[in-house]
């Protein structure tokens, strides 16, 4: 599989086309299975190789650039992705099932295991990558230049700010093994001949757990479950379980592409040690590793940047803005107590009605927790300056160390409930039929992502709030019509509430956007890192409605041997532009504006109206 990322457009939003890259996976799938039924045993087996190498950013070789408009918003990225990340992976799979049939028990046991090595070549761009901020004069010139689309590195203007400059010293590939295994035992009752009963156990084990203390090896997890049958036409569900979930491998990737063996960061673990902030049997050996390096040359020359020749010197010198270490405790595995109860009733023969209400407590979801944050800060007016902040850290930064030394740890939380009505009309003897869906909903979090950190001094508290996909209302439904015994037209709508709208600072009125000082606002990024605007908290706005509407024409044709089925599709058919309700690249997410009553940015958009035609030959 290959996909360009071509820029521009929907997907790119501000990359422009010298930024072109393409992501290139190749996989190879070997899969055995077997199945023994006998009067009351049934066996099945499962065997399965996977291998993939993916290259996520393939381009040309040069220096990246994001440039920024005077109010900090980025308005281009030009150039190198920034990053390398050439992953290969082989894993081996294979599950084994039991099942025993006894009077009114149905008994299961089984045992899976996926055992997973990764080799990924990983780091920052050996060219260099520049953040730049043009003033209006400069914007104003570029504007005026009249290269569109063909903008290139070399036509920012050489005396722009250079807001920061990074370049990869090390990229060096690295891996590790994560091994899963899981074994379950459940029992399916029938106490009566109107109501099942399920009950099970599982327990299951995850390597990567370990990190760099000791694994998570109390992972069992009980469920229940019952299905009643209240008349022949209509039922009741109820089930409660708890479910844990493995360790993304991309946690113990940026723990060895992020950490450092350098002697100061080692003494700067040794401070954090002695301050109790690290456990006091902490082995810094087991928790670093020689990782990649990129390092940030002082450098106010655009283009003109020292090259990872000239700044070899600073590989044991460089302070680094973030450090990264394995967690010295060990990682809980994500957990989740989930419970549904439901009601279904077939009111006719094509008529079904059904509801359920869900409800989700998850603990021990994944973040990133600054263990040399500098002390909270309030915003009364005045900015924190990145060495005020610097003074108020643990542990002072020193060359060689970091400034932030960051660590996975697994204490955050998020709740999801929900309530959804759903009616389903088969076309039965009429010429119509139809699908209506209402879900009400609320998922509230202090993480979003595995990279999540809080806006301020890891007070995660201040930051829960609404998901990133918290939604609220959704409506769907698709009606379908046949005119004609072989000709049906088919009309889908789905309206949602809008998502939620994180507010950041604006560099123009405080002259950064980094109000706290400690490093890391990003200005585009939906996650935690990024400053609030004063008065702001997380998620606190929405955006519009996102209404899209789609129909379907569709005849079939009899014809020898089969039958020609012609269709016509239009998606998106009042071209409405969407601004929510789809999935975006968070770059270029609408769902990140400039507080203060600024005017709202777009950054991308649902697809537009589209066109479909198709042809298919059932035989």
């Amino acid at each position: 599989i290959s996909i360009g990322r071509q820029a521009g457009g929907i997907g790119g939003g501000v990359t422009f086309p010298s930024a072109a890259n393409s992501q290139n996976r190749t996989s190879t799938l070997l899969a055995l299975a077997a199945t023994y039924t006998g009067d009351r045993i049934t066996y099945e087996g499962q065997l399965q190789y996977s291998r993939f190498r993916w290259n996520y950013g393939a381009a040309d070789p040069g220096p990246r650039v994001t440039v920024q408009a005077p109010s900090s918003q980025t308005i281009a990225i030009l150039g190198h992705p920034g990053y390398v990340f050439d992953d290969t992976e082989n894993t081996y799979q294979t599950q084994h099932k039991i099942t025993y049939k006894y009077g009114a028990h149905t008994l299961k046991a089984g045992a899976d295991v996926i055992v997973s090595n990764f080799s990924l070549t990983g780091g920052g761009n050996v060219a260099g990558n520049y953040s730049v901020r043009l003033n209006a004069a400069q914007l104003s010139k570029i504007f005026g230049s009249n290269k569109g689309v063909n903008l290139q590195p070399q036509d920012i203007p050489s005396n722009v700010q250079v807001l920061n400059y990074s370049v990869e010293l090390q990229p060096n590939a690295f891996g590790t093994t994560q091994s899963q295994f899981g074994f379950y035992i459940e029992d399916v009752f029938a106490a009566t001949p109107r109501l099942n009963i399920t009950a099970g156990l599982r327990w299951d084990y995850d390597t990567l757990s370990r990190s760099g203390g000791s694994g998570d090896l109390n992972n069992f997890a009980p469920r229940l479950s019952a299905n009643y049958a209240i008349t022949e036409r209509s039922a009741f569900r109820v089930g409660l379980g708890l479910f844990y979930d493995k360790i993304p491998y991309a946690i113990a990737s940026d723990a060895l592409q992020q950490n450092s063996t350098s002697p100061a960061f080692k003494t700067q673990l040794q401070q954090l040690i002695d301050l109790s902030i690290l456990p006091s049997n902490t082995s810094i050996e087991g928790i670093t590793f020689d990782g990649n390096l990129s390092v940030n040359p002082v450098c106010s020359n655009y283009l003109a940047c020292p090259t990872p020749a000239q700044s070899a010197n600073l590989r044991d010198t460089a302070l680094s803005n973030n450090l990264r270490i394995l967690n010295p405790s060990g990682l809980s595995n994500p957990r989740s107590i989930q419970a549904a109860i439901g009601y279904q009733w077939q009111v006719t023969d094509d008529l079904l009605f059904y509801t359920d209400a869900i409800y989700s407590k998850s603990h021990d979801l994944l973040r990133l927790i600054d263990l040399n944050a500098p002390a909270p800060f309030i915003f009364t007016g005045a900015t924190r300056s990145q060495g005020d902040a610097n003074a108020t850290r643990p542990v002072t930064p020193i060359p060689g160390g970091g400034r932030s030394i960051v660590v996975t740890d697994t204490g955050g939380k998020a709740e999801f409930k929900a309530v959804n009505f759903t009616v389903i009309k088969e076309k039965g003897k009429d010429a119509f039929a139809y699908r209506l869906s209402y879900t009400l909903s609320s998922l509230k979090n202090d993480t979003d992502d595995i990279n999540f950190r809080a806006q301020d001094s890891n007070n995660f508290a201040a930051d829960y709030g609404p998901s990133l996909n918290d939604r609220t209302h959704t409506f769907s439904g698709m009606l379908t019509i046949f005119p004609l015994e072989r000709l049906s037209l088919t009309i889908a709508g789905l309206v949602q509430s809008g998502q939620p709208v994180n507010f950041v600072p604006d560099a123009t009125k405080f002259g950064t956007i980094d109000l706290n000082g400690d490093g890391q606002s990003f200005g585009e990024g939906f996650v935690g890192n990024s400053d609030r605007f004063p008065g702001a908290t997380r998620n606190s706005g929405r955006l519009p409605w996102s209404k899209t509407f789609d129909i379907a024409l569709q005849y079939a044709i009899p014809v020898p041997e089969g039958t020609l089925e012609l269709r016509t599709d239009v998606f998106n058919v009042f071209n409405a532009n969407n601004l929510s309700g789809y999935p975006v690249n968070f770059t270029q997410s609408n769902q990140v504006q400039i507080g203060g009553g600024a005017p709202f940015a777009q950054r991308s958009a649902a697809p537009p109206r589209t066109f479909q035609l198709s042809a298919r030959f059932i035989f």
